[in-house]
């Protein structure tokens, strides 16, 4: 008795080598290669983009449950409208303490703002969020910002409580622990050793939440309100491609008060 394949691949049109390989095999294949290498595959061919896009969550929950098994673990993971998503109350937290910094970063101001969903409510929504289903949450992953701990390790700093983990700039103070499978397993969230603004969780939401979008010398850049520009997360663009796009030439200066504002949601 036949089964149906729970991958989706397009019925008609052109078909590469590359795409009559079985599906199944084909997105294991995906799955394991970085995340911002997709927006490279989709560009490939016709057909190859075509199965990304129908297969875009079963290649990402293939990555996570693959390459980073432990950490979807500690996060309990669980899937949401077909993506895996982290259900861990540190991470909704973080992400809670992101939005309060926001009015902080950027006062409330009358400027437009452009979507492909339409206009965010408030000045201080967070538009993708981790915990929403989507490609975010591998890209998180893969940004090395979850660092896990042994117990050897907890117990060897458990006097500095106060103080950011050795090396890796975690707040000793708010590791937690899970169990899984039966083990014991502590992770916290990378901060940087300049301060709380300038946490890595912050500069990583920051990168994928209200942007202004440039392309220079032929690479996506983004400018964050006027900081310096970094390079566009090719992870998430992949998948929810971009509104609006201005094309600076070489040697011009770009007035970013006058470029749309990417309000993904």
């Amino acid at each position: 008795m036949s089964t149906r394949s729970p991958y989706r691949i397009e019925t008609s049109g052109e078909r590469d080598i590359l795409t009559s390989v079985p599906p199944e095999i084909l997105v294991k294949i995906i799955a394991l290669i970085p995340s911002k290498h997709y927006l490279d595959l989709v560009h490939t061919t016709k057909a190859l983009r075509n199965f990304i896009k129908l297969n875009a969550s079963s290649i990402c929950n293939e990555a996570i449950r693959s390459r980073f098994p432990v950490e979807a673990k500690v996060l309990q993971s669980e899937p949401e409208a077909g993506w895996l998503v982290p259900t861990h109350e540190k991470v909704a937290e973080e992400e809670e303490r992101f939005r309060q910094k926001l009015n902080t970063i950027r006062p409330s101001n009358n400027e437009q703002g452009f979507s492909l969903l339409g206009k965010s409510p408030t000045e201080s929504t967070v538009s993708i969020k981790i915990t929403s289903p989507g490609p975010q949450y591998l890209h998180f992953l893969e940004h090395n910002i979850l660092q896990l701990f042994t117990q050897a390790e907890i117990g060897k700093y458990s006097r500095i409580a106060d103080k950011r983990w050795p090396a890796t700039y975690v707040w000793v103070k708010e590791i937690r622990e899970v169990v899984v499978d039966g083990r014991k397993h502590f992770f916290g969230f990378r901060h940087h050793p300049f301060g709380e603004l300038a946490e890595p969780f912050s500069s990583f939401m920051r990168s994928f939440n209200k942007l202004l979008v440039e392309a220079k010398n032929g690479e996506l850049v983004r400018r964050d309100y006027g900081r310096t520009r970094t390079r566009f997360p090719r992870e998430l663009v992949w998948f929810y491609g971009v509104e609006r796009l201005r094309i600076v030439k070489e040697g011009e200066v770009a007035d970013w008060k006058t470029l749309p504002i990417l309000l993904w949601q």
